[in-house]
């Protein structure tokens, strides 16, 4: 995830970056500006201890040895290659505990004032994502004070979803706790080589079908809309567990096959009729079709699925429904039925805006959270270049 094209990048403390880092700290005491992040640097400087703080650095990691109350932590630096300066810092709490989980935070940073309004901060929480996943953190949590909008705004590009709100005795402040997966490299998420789970000859042979049967549509309910949910559902069904992944792939790949948008069939007539041709147990049919029927947002409002792979499916369907191809989706399928552009931007309001606050996994709410953050300045956008307000 890139916000900035400059070049910036994590460095471990070294001798060698003692004048740049007392350089660093003494920014914020002239701009009375909080630190977060630094590893208790400032406290060290002050006594003329910066290699007491690589030791202290080095004690952090010492999985063995850390204090009773405490979690192991790596503390980093943040350098602009161009020029070598230290930007911000970063310290990484590589385990959880009750304070961490609830109050400090996974990951705690800070940009230097006069290198602040340049993304270094989202670009910097972006960069300390990466590392959480090489470590399989997986499940971040990120805190700031309810009263930091830059904060919140940083936090919810990077994909954090609020999670509460809550006072801190140790920061004397409302904190809001946030929660983010770290994102997930382009070759893991896509379905290729190998052991990709459409080389299996069920799932092959559902894709095939799917294409055929979407042959030629053009309004956002085409066959790379029900791929895009299968794998969606696929990443949701595996953060949750308690999944039939076989009931999860099909009921995803099959979900629009029945749409009363699309076709004027009854219970589940084309679905049933390529699972049946595929001799799948009737049991496992109808488990999949009571997975397809949960899935409408018009005829399931306000209903939770009763199944785990229901919930997965309808969540990844709503996802798809979010962010630029939600966007792209929205205004295809206003085309193909003659509504005008204020019509399909209507939607957003009527239903595309309501949807992340109806996901039914907290893995489905994390991954909604850049999306439905993308489709809030889309209609800034619009309203500003058309003059309107929201409705």
């Amino acid at each position: 995830m890139r916000f900035t094209d400059e070049k910036l990048r994590l460095v471990c403390p070294t001798p060698e970056y003692e004048a740049r880092a007392r350089e660093f700290i003494e920014e914020f005491a002239r701009f009375s500006s909080e630190l977060n992040g630094t590893g208790g640097l400032a406290p060290f400087l002050e006594k003329n201890d910066y290699e007491g703080w690589l030791r202290k650095l080095a004690a952090d990691l010492d999985l063995a040895n850390i204090p009773e109350g405490r979690v192991p932590a790596i503390t980093y630096f943040y350098v602009r290659e161009r020029d070598g300066r230290v930007v911000g810092m970063v310290n990484i709490r590589l385990e959880d505990n009750g304070f961490i989980r609830n109050e400090a935070g996974h990951v705690g940073y800070c940009i230097r004032p006069t290198e602040r309004r340049k993304h270094y901060a989202s670009q910097l929480l972006a960069d300390a994502l990466e590392v959480c996943r090489r470590i399989r953190i997986e499940r971040v949590v990120v805190t700031c004070d309810r009263e930091n909008v830059a904060s919140a705004k940083t936090i919810e590009s990077c994909g954090g979803v609020p999670e509460a709100e809550l006072w801190s005795e140790t920061f004397r402040e409302t904190i809001r706790r946030y929660v983010i997966l770290p994102p997930v490299p382009a070759a893991e998420e896509q379905d290729s080589g190998e052991n990709s789970p459409e080389d299996d000859p069920l799932i092959r042979a559902a894709v095939d079908y799917i294409a055929e049967l979407f042959w030629g549509d053009s309004g956002g309910h085409d066959a790379e809309h029900s791929l895009r949910v299968f794998r969606s559902a696929r990443r949701i069904a595996a953060g949750e567990g308690n999944c039939d992944p076989t009931v999860v792939a099909l009921a995803a790949l099959l979900h629009d096959a029945d749409d009363h948008k699309l076709f004027h069939t009854e219970q589940n007539a084309n679905a049933r009729a390529f699972l049946e041709r595929e001799g799948l147990p009737e049991e496992t049919v109808g488990r999949i079709c009571a997975a397809i029927n949960a899935v409408s947002f018009s005829q399931n409002r306000g209903r939770r699925p009763e199944t785990p792979e229901g919930r997965a499916v309808q969540d990844a369907d709503r996802l798809d429904a979010l962010g630029a191809i939600g966007i792209a989706r929205t205004f295809a399928y206003g085309g193909a039925r003659g509504r005008s552009l204020e019509e399909s931007v209507q939607h957003f309001y009527d239903k595309l805006l309501l949807l992340r606050g109806g996901l039914n996994t907290e893995t489905a709410r994390v991954m909604a959270g850049e999306r439905h953050t993308f489709l809030e300045a889309f209609l800034e956008e619009w309203n500003r270049e058309t003059g309107g307000g929201g409705k």
